[in-house]
Parts: structure tokens; C-alpha cells; sequence
């Protein structure tokens, strides 16, 4: 693939003001770029550089990976994310990340999917309904937050209505402040566990599953 680079560009993915107007012009430029932020990342904007860097992860990692002094390097996120908690299965490499996707896979095939269509159409119904009920809606809170976290967490054996008791930390993980150069993550994910292997039903009903569906569990709450 012979790609003629754009070397430095003035871009910061977190600093934009209007990104739309900003990513357009990007494409209207070579289809890979340089910025020298947050310790300098490509800016890869051009179907086939993308699709070929998302194929040959031996060049292009998405790795969250440790470097000689401790610091995160590559992954998903820039800057890296200073937890080193890597997101399973999107910041893994072959081998790695085939079984983690082969088990999401069976679970989110589109036959598999196809077959959720009543539960999704319910849980979207009941939400619809209790926004409905008061007259007013907030399209986070009410109806983008927990329609896809309950379904989740039905598919799971827990407990629908609990889906702000699982969603907020989750949420808060990923809205957390830097903090003395690291993120409050690993508090948050303790949290999670505990709350989703305490003691009580939650954990009767956990103890139930199919130990695929326990693993599809852990990498979702855990």
C-alpha cells in the first residue's frame, strides 16, 4: 500500500470544536497523517489505510501494552489509558483475541440477534411506556441508558431493573478524572465485582449460568 503521509498536522482529537468540519477536511487531505500531541499518534482517515491497518495487527497493534518503565503504550486510547486495563476483546492481538471474539461472536451472530427481537421490542415497550407515564424524557437516562443495559443484563440472568446498579460504575470508570497521573479504574472494576458476585440473589442467579455466559459476564462486569 503506497499512502503519501501529511507530516505534522495541528490535530487533537479531545480539542476539537466542530469535528465534523474537522474530519472532512482531513479527508480532503492524504489519506495519513502525523500529530505530534500527546507524545505523536497517526491520523489514518482513508477507507483502505484503515481497513488495511485494522488487518495486519503485526504492524498495527491494538495491544495495551506495558512499556520498560511501567508507562501504557499503544491500546485503543490516546493518550493510553494509565490503568493498564485493557478493554477484552478490542485491545488484544491473534492469538489472543480470537477465543474472546469467538464467544461473543455466537452470542451476537445476527441469528442470534434476530432471535432477541421480541425481548429488545419488550424492554424498548416498558421504557417507552414509563416515559410516556411522566411527560417528559431524557433520551440518556431514559431510554439509551437502560434499554441496551437491560437487555444485557436479562441475556445474563440478572436482574433488568438493576441495570444503574451495574451501569453507573461503569460509566464512572470511563469519566473519571486523571488523578496524580492515573485513573480511578481498578476501584471501579473491585467495585463492579463485588457487586455482581456478592452475596443474595445476585449471586444465586450468577451461579446458574452456562460457564460461557459466566466468562461473556466477567468481561462485561468484571
Amino acid at each position: 500500500m503506497a499512502t503519501k503521509a501529511k507530516c505534522p498536522i495541528d490535530f487533537d482529537h479531545h480539542l476539537l470544536t466542530d469535528p465534523p468540519a474537522t474530519y472532512e477536511a482531513l479527508r480532503a487531505e492524504p489519506p495519513v497523517s502525523w500529530s505530534e500531541n500527546h507524545g505523536g499518534y497517526w491520523v489514518v482517515t482513508g477507507y483502505e489505510e484503515v481497513a488495511h491497518a485494522l488487518d495486519n495487527p503485526e504492524i498495527f497493534s491494538s495491544q495495551l501494552q506495558s512499556g520498560p518503565n511501567g508507562e501504557p503504550q499503544a491500546g485503543l486510547f490516546i493518550p493510553a489509558d494509565k490503568a493498564l486495563v485493557p478493554m477484552i476483546p478490542a485491545e488484544t492481538d491473534p492469538p489472543d483475541w480470537r477465543p474472546y471474539r469467538m464467544l461473543l461472536t455466537k452470542r451476537f451472530s445476527m441469528t442470534a440477534t434476530r432471535a432477541m427481537r421480541p425481548m429488545v421490542e419488550e424492554i424498548v415497550a416498558r421504557r417507552l411506556g414509563a416515559v410516556l407515564s411522566t411527560g417528559h424524557c431524557d433520551m440518556v437516562l431514559d431510554l439509551a441508558g437502560p434499554i441496551p443495559a437491560s437487555e444485557m443484563l436479562r441475556l445474563m440472568g440478572l436482574d433488568e431493573d438493576d441495570w444503574a446498579f451495574y451501569a453507573e460504575p461503569l460509566h464512572n470508570s470511563l469519566g473519571y478524572p486523571i488523578v496524580n497521573g492515573w485513573l480511578k479504574m481498578p476501584a471501579t472494576y473491585r467495585c463492579l465485582g463485588s457487586r455482581s458476585t456478592g452475596g443474595g440473589a445476585r449471586a444465586t442467579r450468577c451461579a446458574g449460568l452456562g460457564p460461557d455466559v459466566r466468562i461473556l459476564a466477567a468481561l462485561v462486569l468484571a
